[in-house]
């Protein structure tokens, strides 16, 4: 960056290292993590220029209460054509959808509604803070006497909206940013278009901001329209709503799939807004909104805690509407908490996707088949797989066994000599009041391909789908057989621990487990990752397993599988954001736990925008919590199953 030109008589080390005082770090794109303040705007035109393509490189939006920013982030693309070029990184959540209004945020809220608001606001004034005006005032002059004149009447005496008040705070506040910001944007959408087509989007979108109310919308059009007003826009983060409530998005996905040319003949954008919207996204995440419901019989509420959860409300992929994998330059998608409509099954398509995650509560409701067959250059895969928390319950005739296993192999059949990660994740498979061999007696046998997956490098996997049902290898040598002759890092998920002990000895299964690391080892294996997350509830014989990694040399994780592996995408902040309880880690949280994700991850892969960060080591840094002293292997007349429940 040409700092000198701020500051032509001196040198440019100088110069840099005054950028770097202010700015807090090097002033570069890819490691840039403060943003300028306004106040770097008005030193000069110059530092104007430098700083602009920083402050607007990134968006992160929350759905707090307060969407102010929201709206203000909005007016500076479309009343400023140099700032739209600088956005590439935008974030668009509803983790805060329904949060409490943070107190900090209030008088400026409140300044707003009395602004613009409806007039009703202004009645519960306490004739008591008259005393704030000054002589020959009749109302409050500014936000700050606005919020010393009405916080009595609105405020409990802890500083919080009082309860009764909070959803009328809410829509009051939408609706007076929209009579404030009205003229300018009902400009943005006739230039994107909005009042041509099918659905009428600019009189809808009048209703939905004049109704005011956030968890119907309100910020729907508010983003379709940035993302028609960011040209270089290259990651997305996206917690979409469902289509009856968001025709905003789908009208951008048309311009961006399908009907290029009518964006290009709408004469309200600059020359260089001629390309459709998200032309150049490469890595799109896209999750379900978050929604609340009650946790009541028959729906009933009334003294039940709610639930804020999306994972229940998964969102749609379809042909027409939102084909995401048409998306030109998409190279990464992870899609949390979705489906794939009946009009995918058929469909011949190409897409550039090289990385995809999905996850979907019902297996074969997301067409994982017709996203294999569009995705013909992948190289790295995450897939959830239904487990009885959801498949036996919420669908009875979702299958999640040995048929699902085989039908899910032969899907990737075509891809062996081309995926690089696998991640496979499942939690227990069947209910407790029931075994294994009964749950599964009417299904084939299955025997895990993966040795035929030569150019794998990690693989993820549930200890049951590992060892495989019914299988025809000889015991001892099962697992050693089913691993793919490349990989580098191995982790093991281990959630359903008693599933395996119902299907092998204990004996079987210790031998099993120190071939595995050996045969592995052998082949080049440099990372052993081991769940033991539920072994308080059902432990397997891995002592001598771990014992035996430590010696050959291999740099082994033991402990919670969630701190270290992605659980295929479960583990991400997109999974993480919609599930109940769930907040905004810190910056530094964040990156700490994306580190922990990278180290046994191979170098030179990249798995959800994480760098590979493993070194071909064959000794940790620090010494793996000491397991118990390694026993014999159990003798073969030996049925308990090491059952440690009491």
């Amino acid at each position: 960056m040409a700092t000198h030109l701020l500051y032509p008589g001196l040198p440019q080390e100088v110069t840099d290292q005054i950028f770097k005082y202010v700015f807090g770090g090097t002033l570069r794109e890819a490691d840039f993590k403060h943003p300028p303040t306004p106040d770097h705007f008005v030193i000069n035109h110059a530092w104007y220029n430098t700083v602009a393509r920083f402050r607007y490189l990134k968006f992160e939006y929350f759905s707090e209460p307060d969407v102010a920013p929201l709206w203000e982030f909005l007016r500076a693309l479309v009343e400023n054509p140099g700032h739209r070029v600088h956005v590439k990184h935008l974030t668009f959540s509803t983790i805060y959808l329904y949060r409490e209004f943070p107190p900090h945020q209030l008088p400026r809220m409140f300044g707003t509604i009395w602004m613009f608001g409806p007039q009703r606001f202004r009645a519960r004034r306490d004739p008591a803070q008259d005393a704030v005006l000054q002589p020959g005032q009749l109302e409050p002059q500014g936000p700050h006497q606005v919020w010393q004149w009405l916080q009595a009447g609105y405020l409990n005496q802890r500083g919080e909206v009082r309860a009764e008040f909070v959803e009328e705070i809410r829509q009051w506040h939408g609706q007076a940013l929209y009579k404030q910001h009205r003229s300018w944007f009902e400009r943005a959408m006739r230039a994107v278009g909005f009042h041509k087509g099918s659905g009428d989007l600019f009189r809808h979108a009048s209703r939905v901001l004049s109704q005011g109310v956030l968890a119907a919308g309100y910020q729907c059009p508010l983003i379709a329209v940035i993302l028609a007003y960011c040209p270089n826009l290259v990651h997305l983060f996206l917690h979409v709503w469902h289509t009856e409530d968001d025709r905003f998005l789908d009208r951008i996905m048309n311009y961006a799939t399908v009907r290029g040319g009518m964006w290009r003949s709408l004469a309200g954008l600059t020359p260089d807004d001629t390309d459709p919207p998200l032309g150049k996204v490469e890595t799109l995440t896209a999750a379900a909104r978050k929604v609340r419901h009650f946790q009541g019989p028959l729906g009933d509420h009334d003294g039940f805690r709610p639930i804020f959860d999306g994972h229940q409300y998964p969102f749609v992929v379809d042909a027409t509407k939102r084909p995401y994998w048409r998306l030109p330059k998409l190279v990464d998608f992870t899609g949390i908490s979705v489906t794939g409509d009946d009009s995918l099954a058929h469909l011949d398509s190409a897409s550039s996707i090289r990385h995809l995650t999905l996850n979907s509560r019902i297996m074969f409701q997301l067409q994982l088949g017709s996203w294999l067959r569009w995705c013909t250059d992948l190289r790295t895969l995450s897939i959830r797989l239904p487990a009885d928390e959801f498949g036996s319950v919420s669908d009875p005739s979702e299958n999640n066994g040995p048929d699902l296993w085989n039908a899910l192999f032969a899907a990737l059949a075509p891809f062996t000599q081309q995926l690089e990660y696998l991640d496979i994740y499942q939690k227990r498979i069947y209910p407790q009041t029931d075994t294994f061999d009964n749950w599964f007696d009417h299904e084939k046998p299955c025997c895990p391909p993966l040795a035929t997956f030569t150019a794998l490098r990690q693989l993820n996997i549930p200890v049951t789908i590992l060892a495989g049902w019914q299988c025809i290898h000889t015991d001892g040598a099962r697992f050693a057989t089913h691993l793919p002759p490349n990989i580098e890092t191995l982790g093991v998920y281990t959630e359903d621990p008693q599933t395996l002990t119902e299907q092998m000895h204990p004996a079987v299964i210790y031998n099993e487990l120190v071939g595995m690391v050996r045969c592995a080892a052998a082949n080049g294996l440099a990372c052993l990752v081991w769940d033991t997350s539920h072994a308080l509830v059902h432990r397997l014989p891995e002592e001598p397993m771990l014992d035996e990694a430590q010696r050959l040399n291999l740099y082994v994780e033991y402990g919670d599988a969630r701190d270290v592996l992605l659980c295929a995408g479960g583990e991400t902040l997109a999974a993480v954001s919609i599930q109940d309880g769930s907040v905004m880690p810190s910056r530094r949280a964040q990156e700490r736990k994306n580190r922990r994700f990278a180290e046994v991850i191979p170098e030179g892969l990249q798995v959800h925008g994480l760098r590979g960060r493993m070194r071909h080591v064959r000794q940790r840094a620090q010494t793996v919590p000491a397991p118990a002293p390694a026993l014999p292997a159990p003798a073969a007349d030996d049925d308990d199953p090491m059952d440690i429940d009491k």
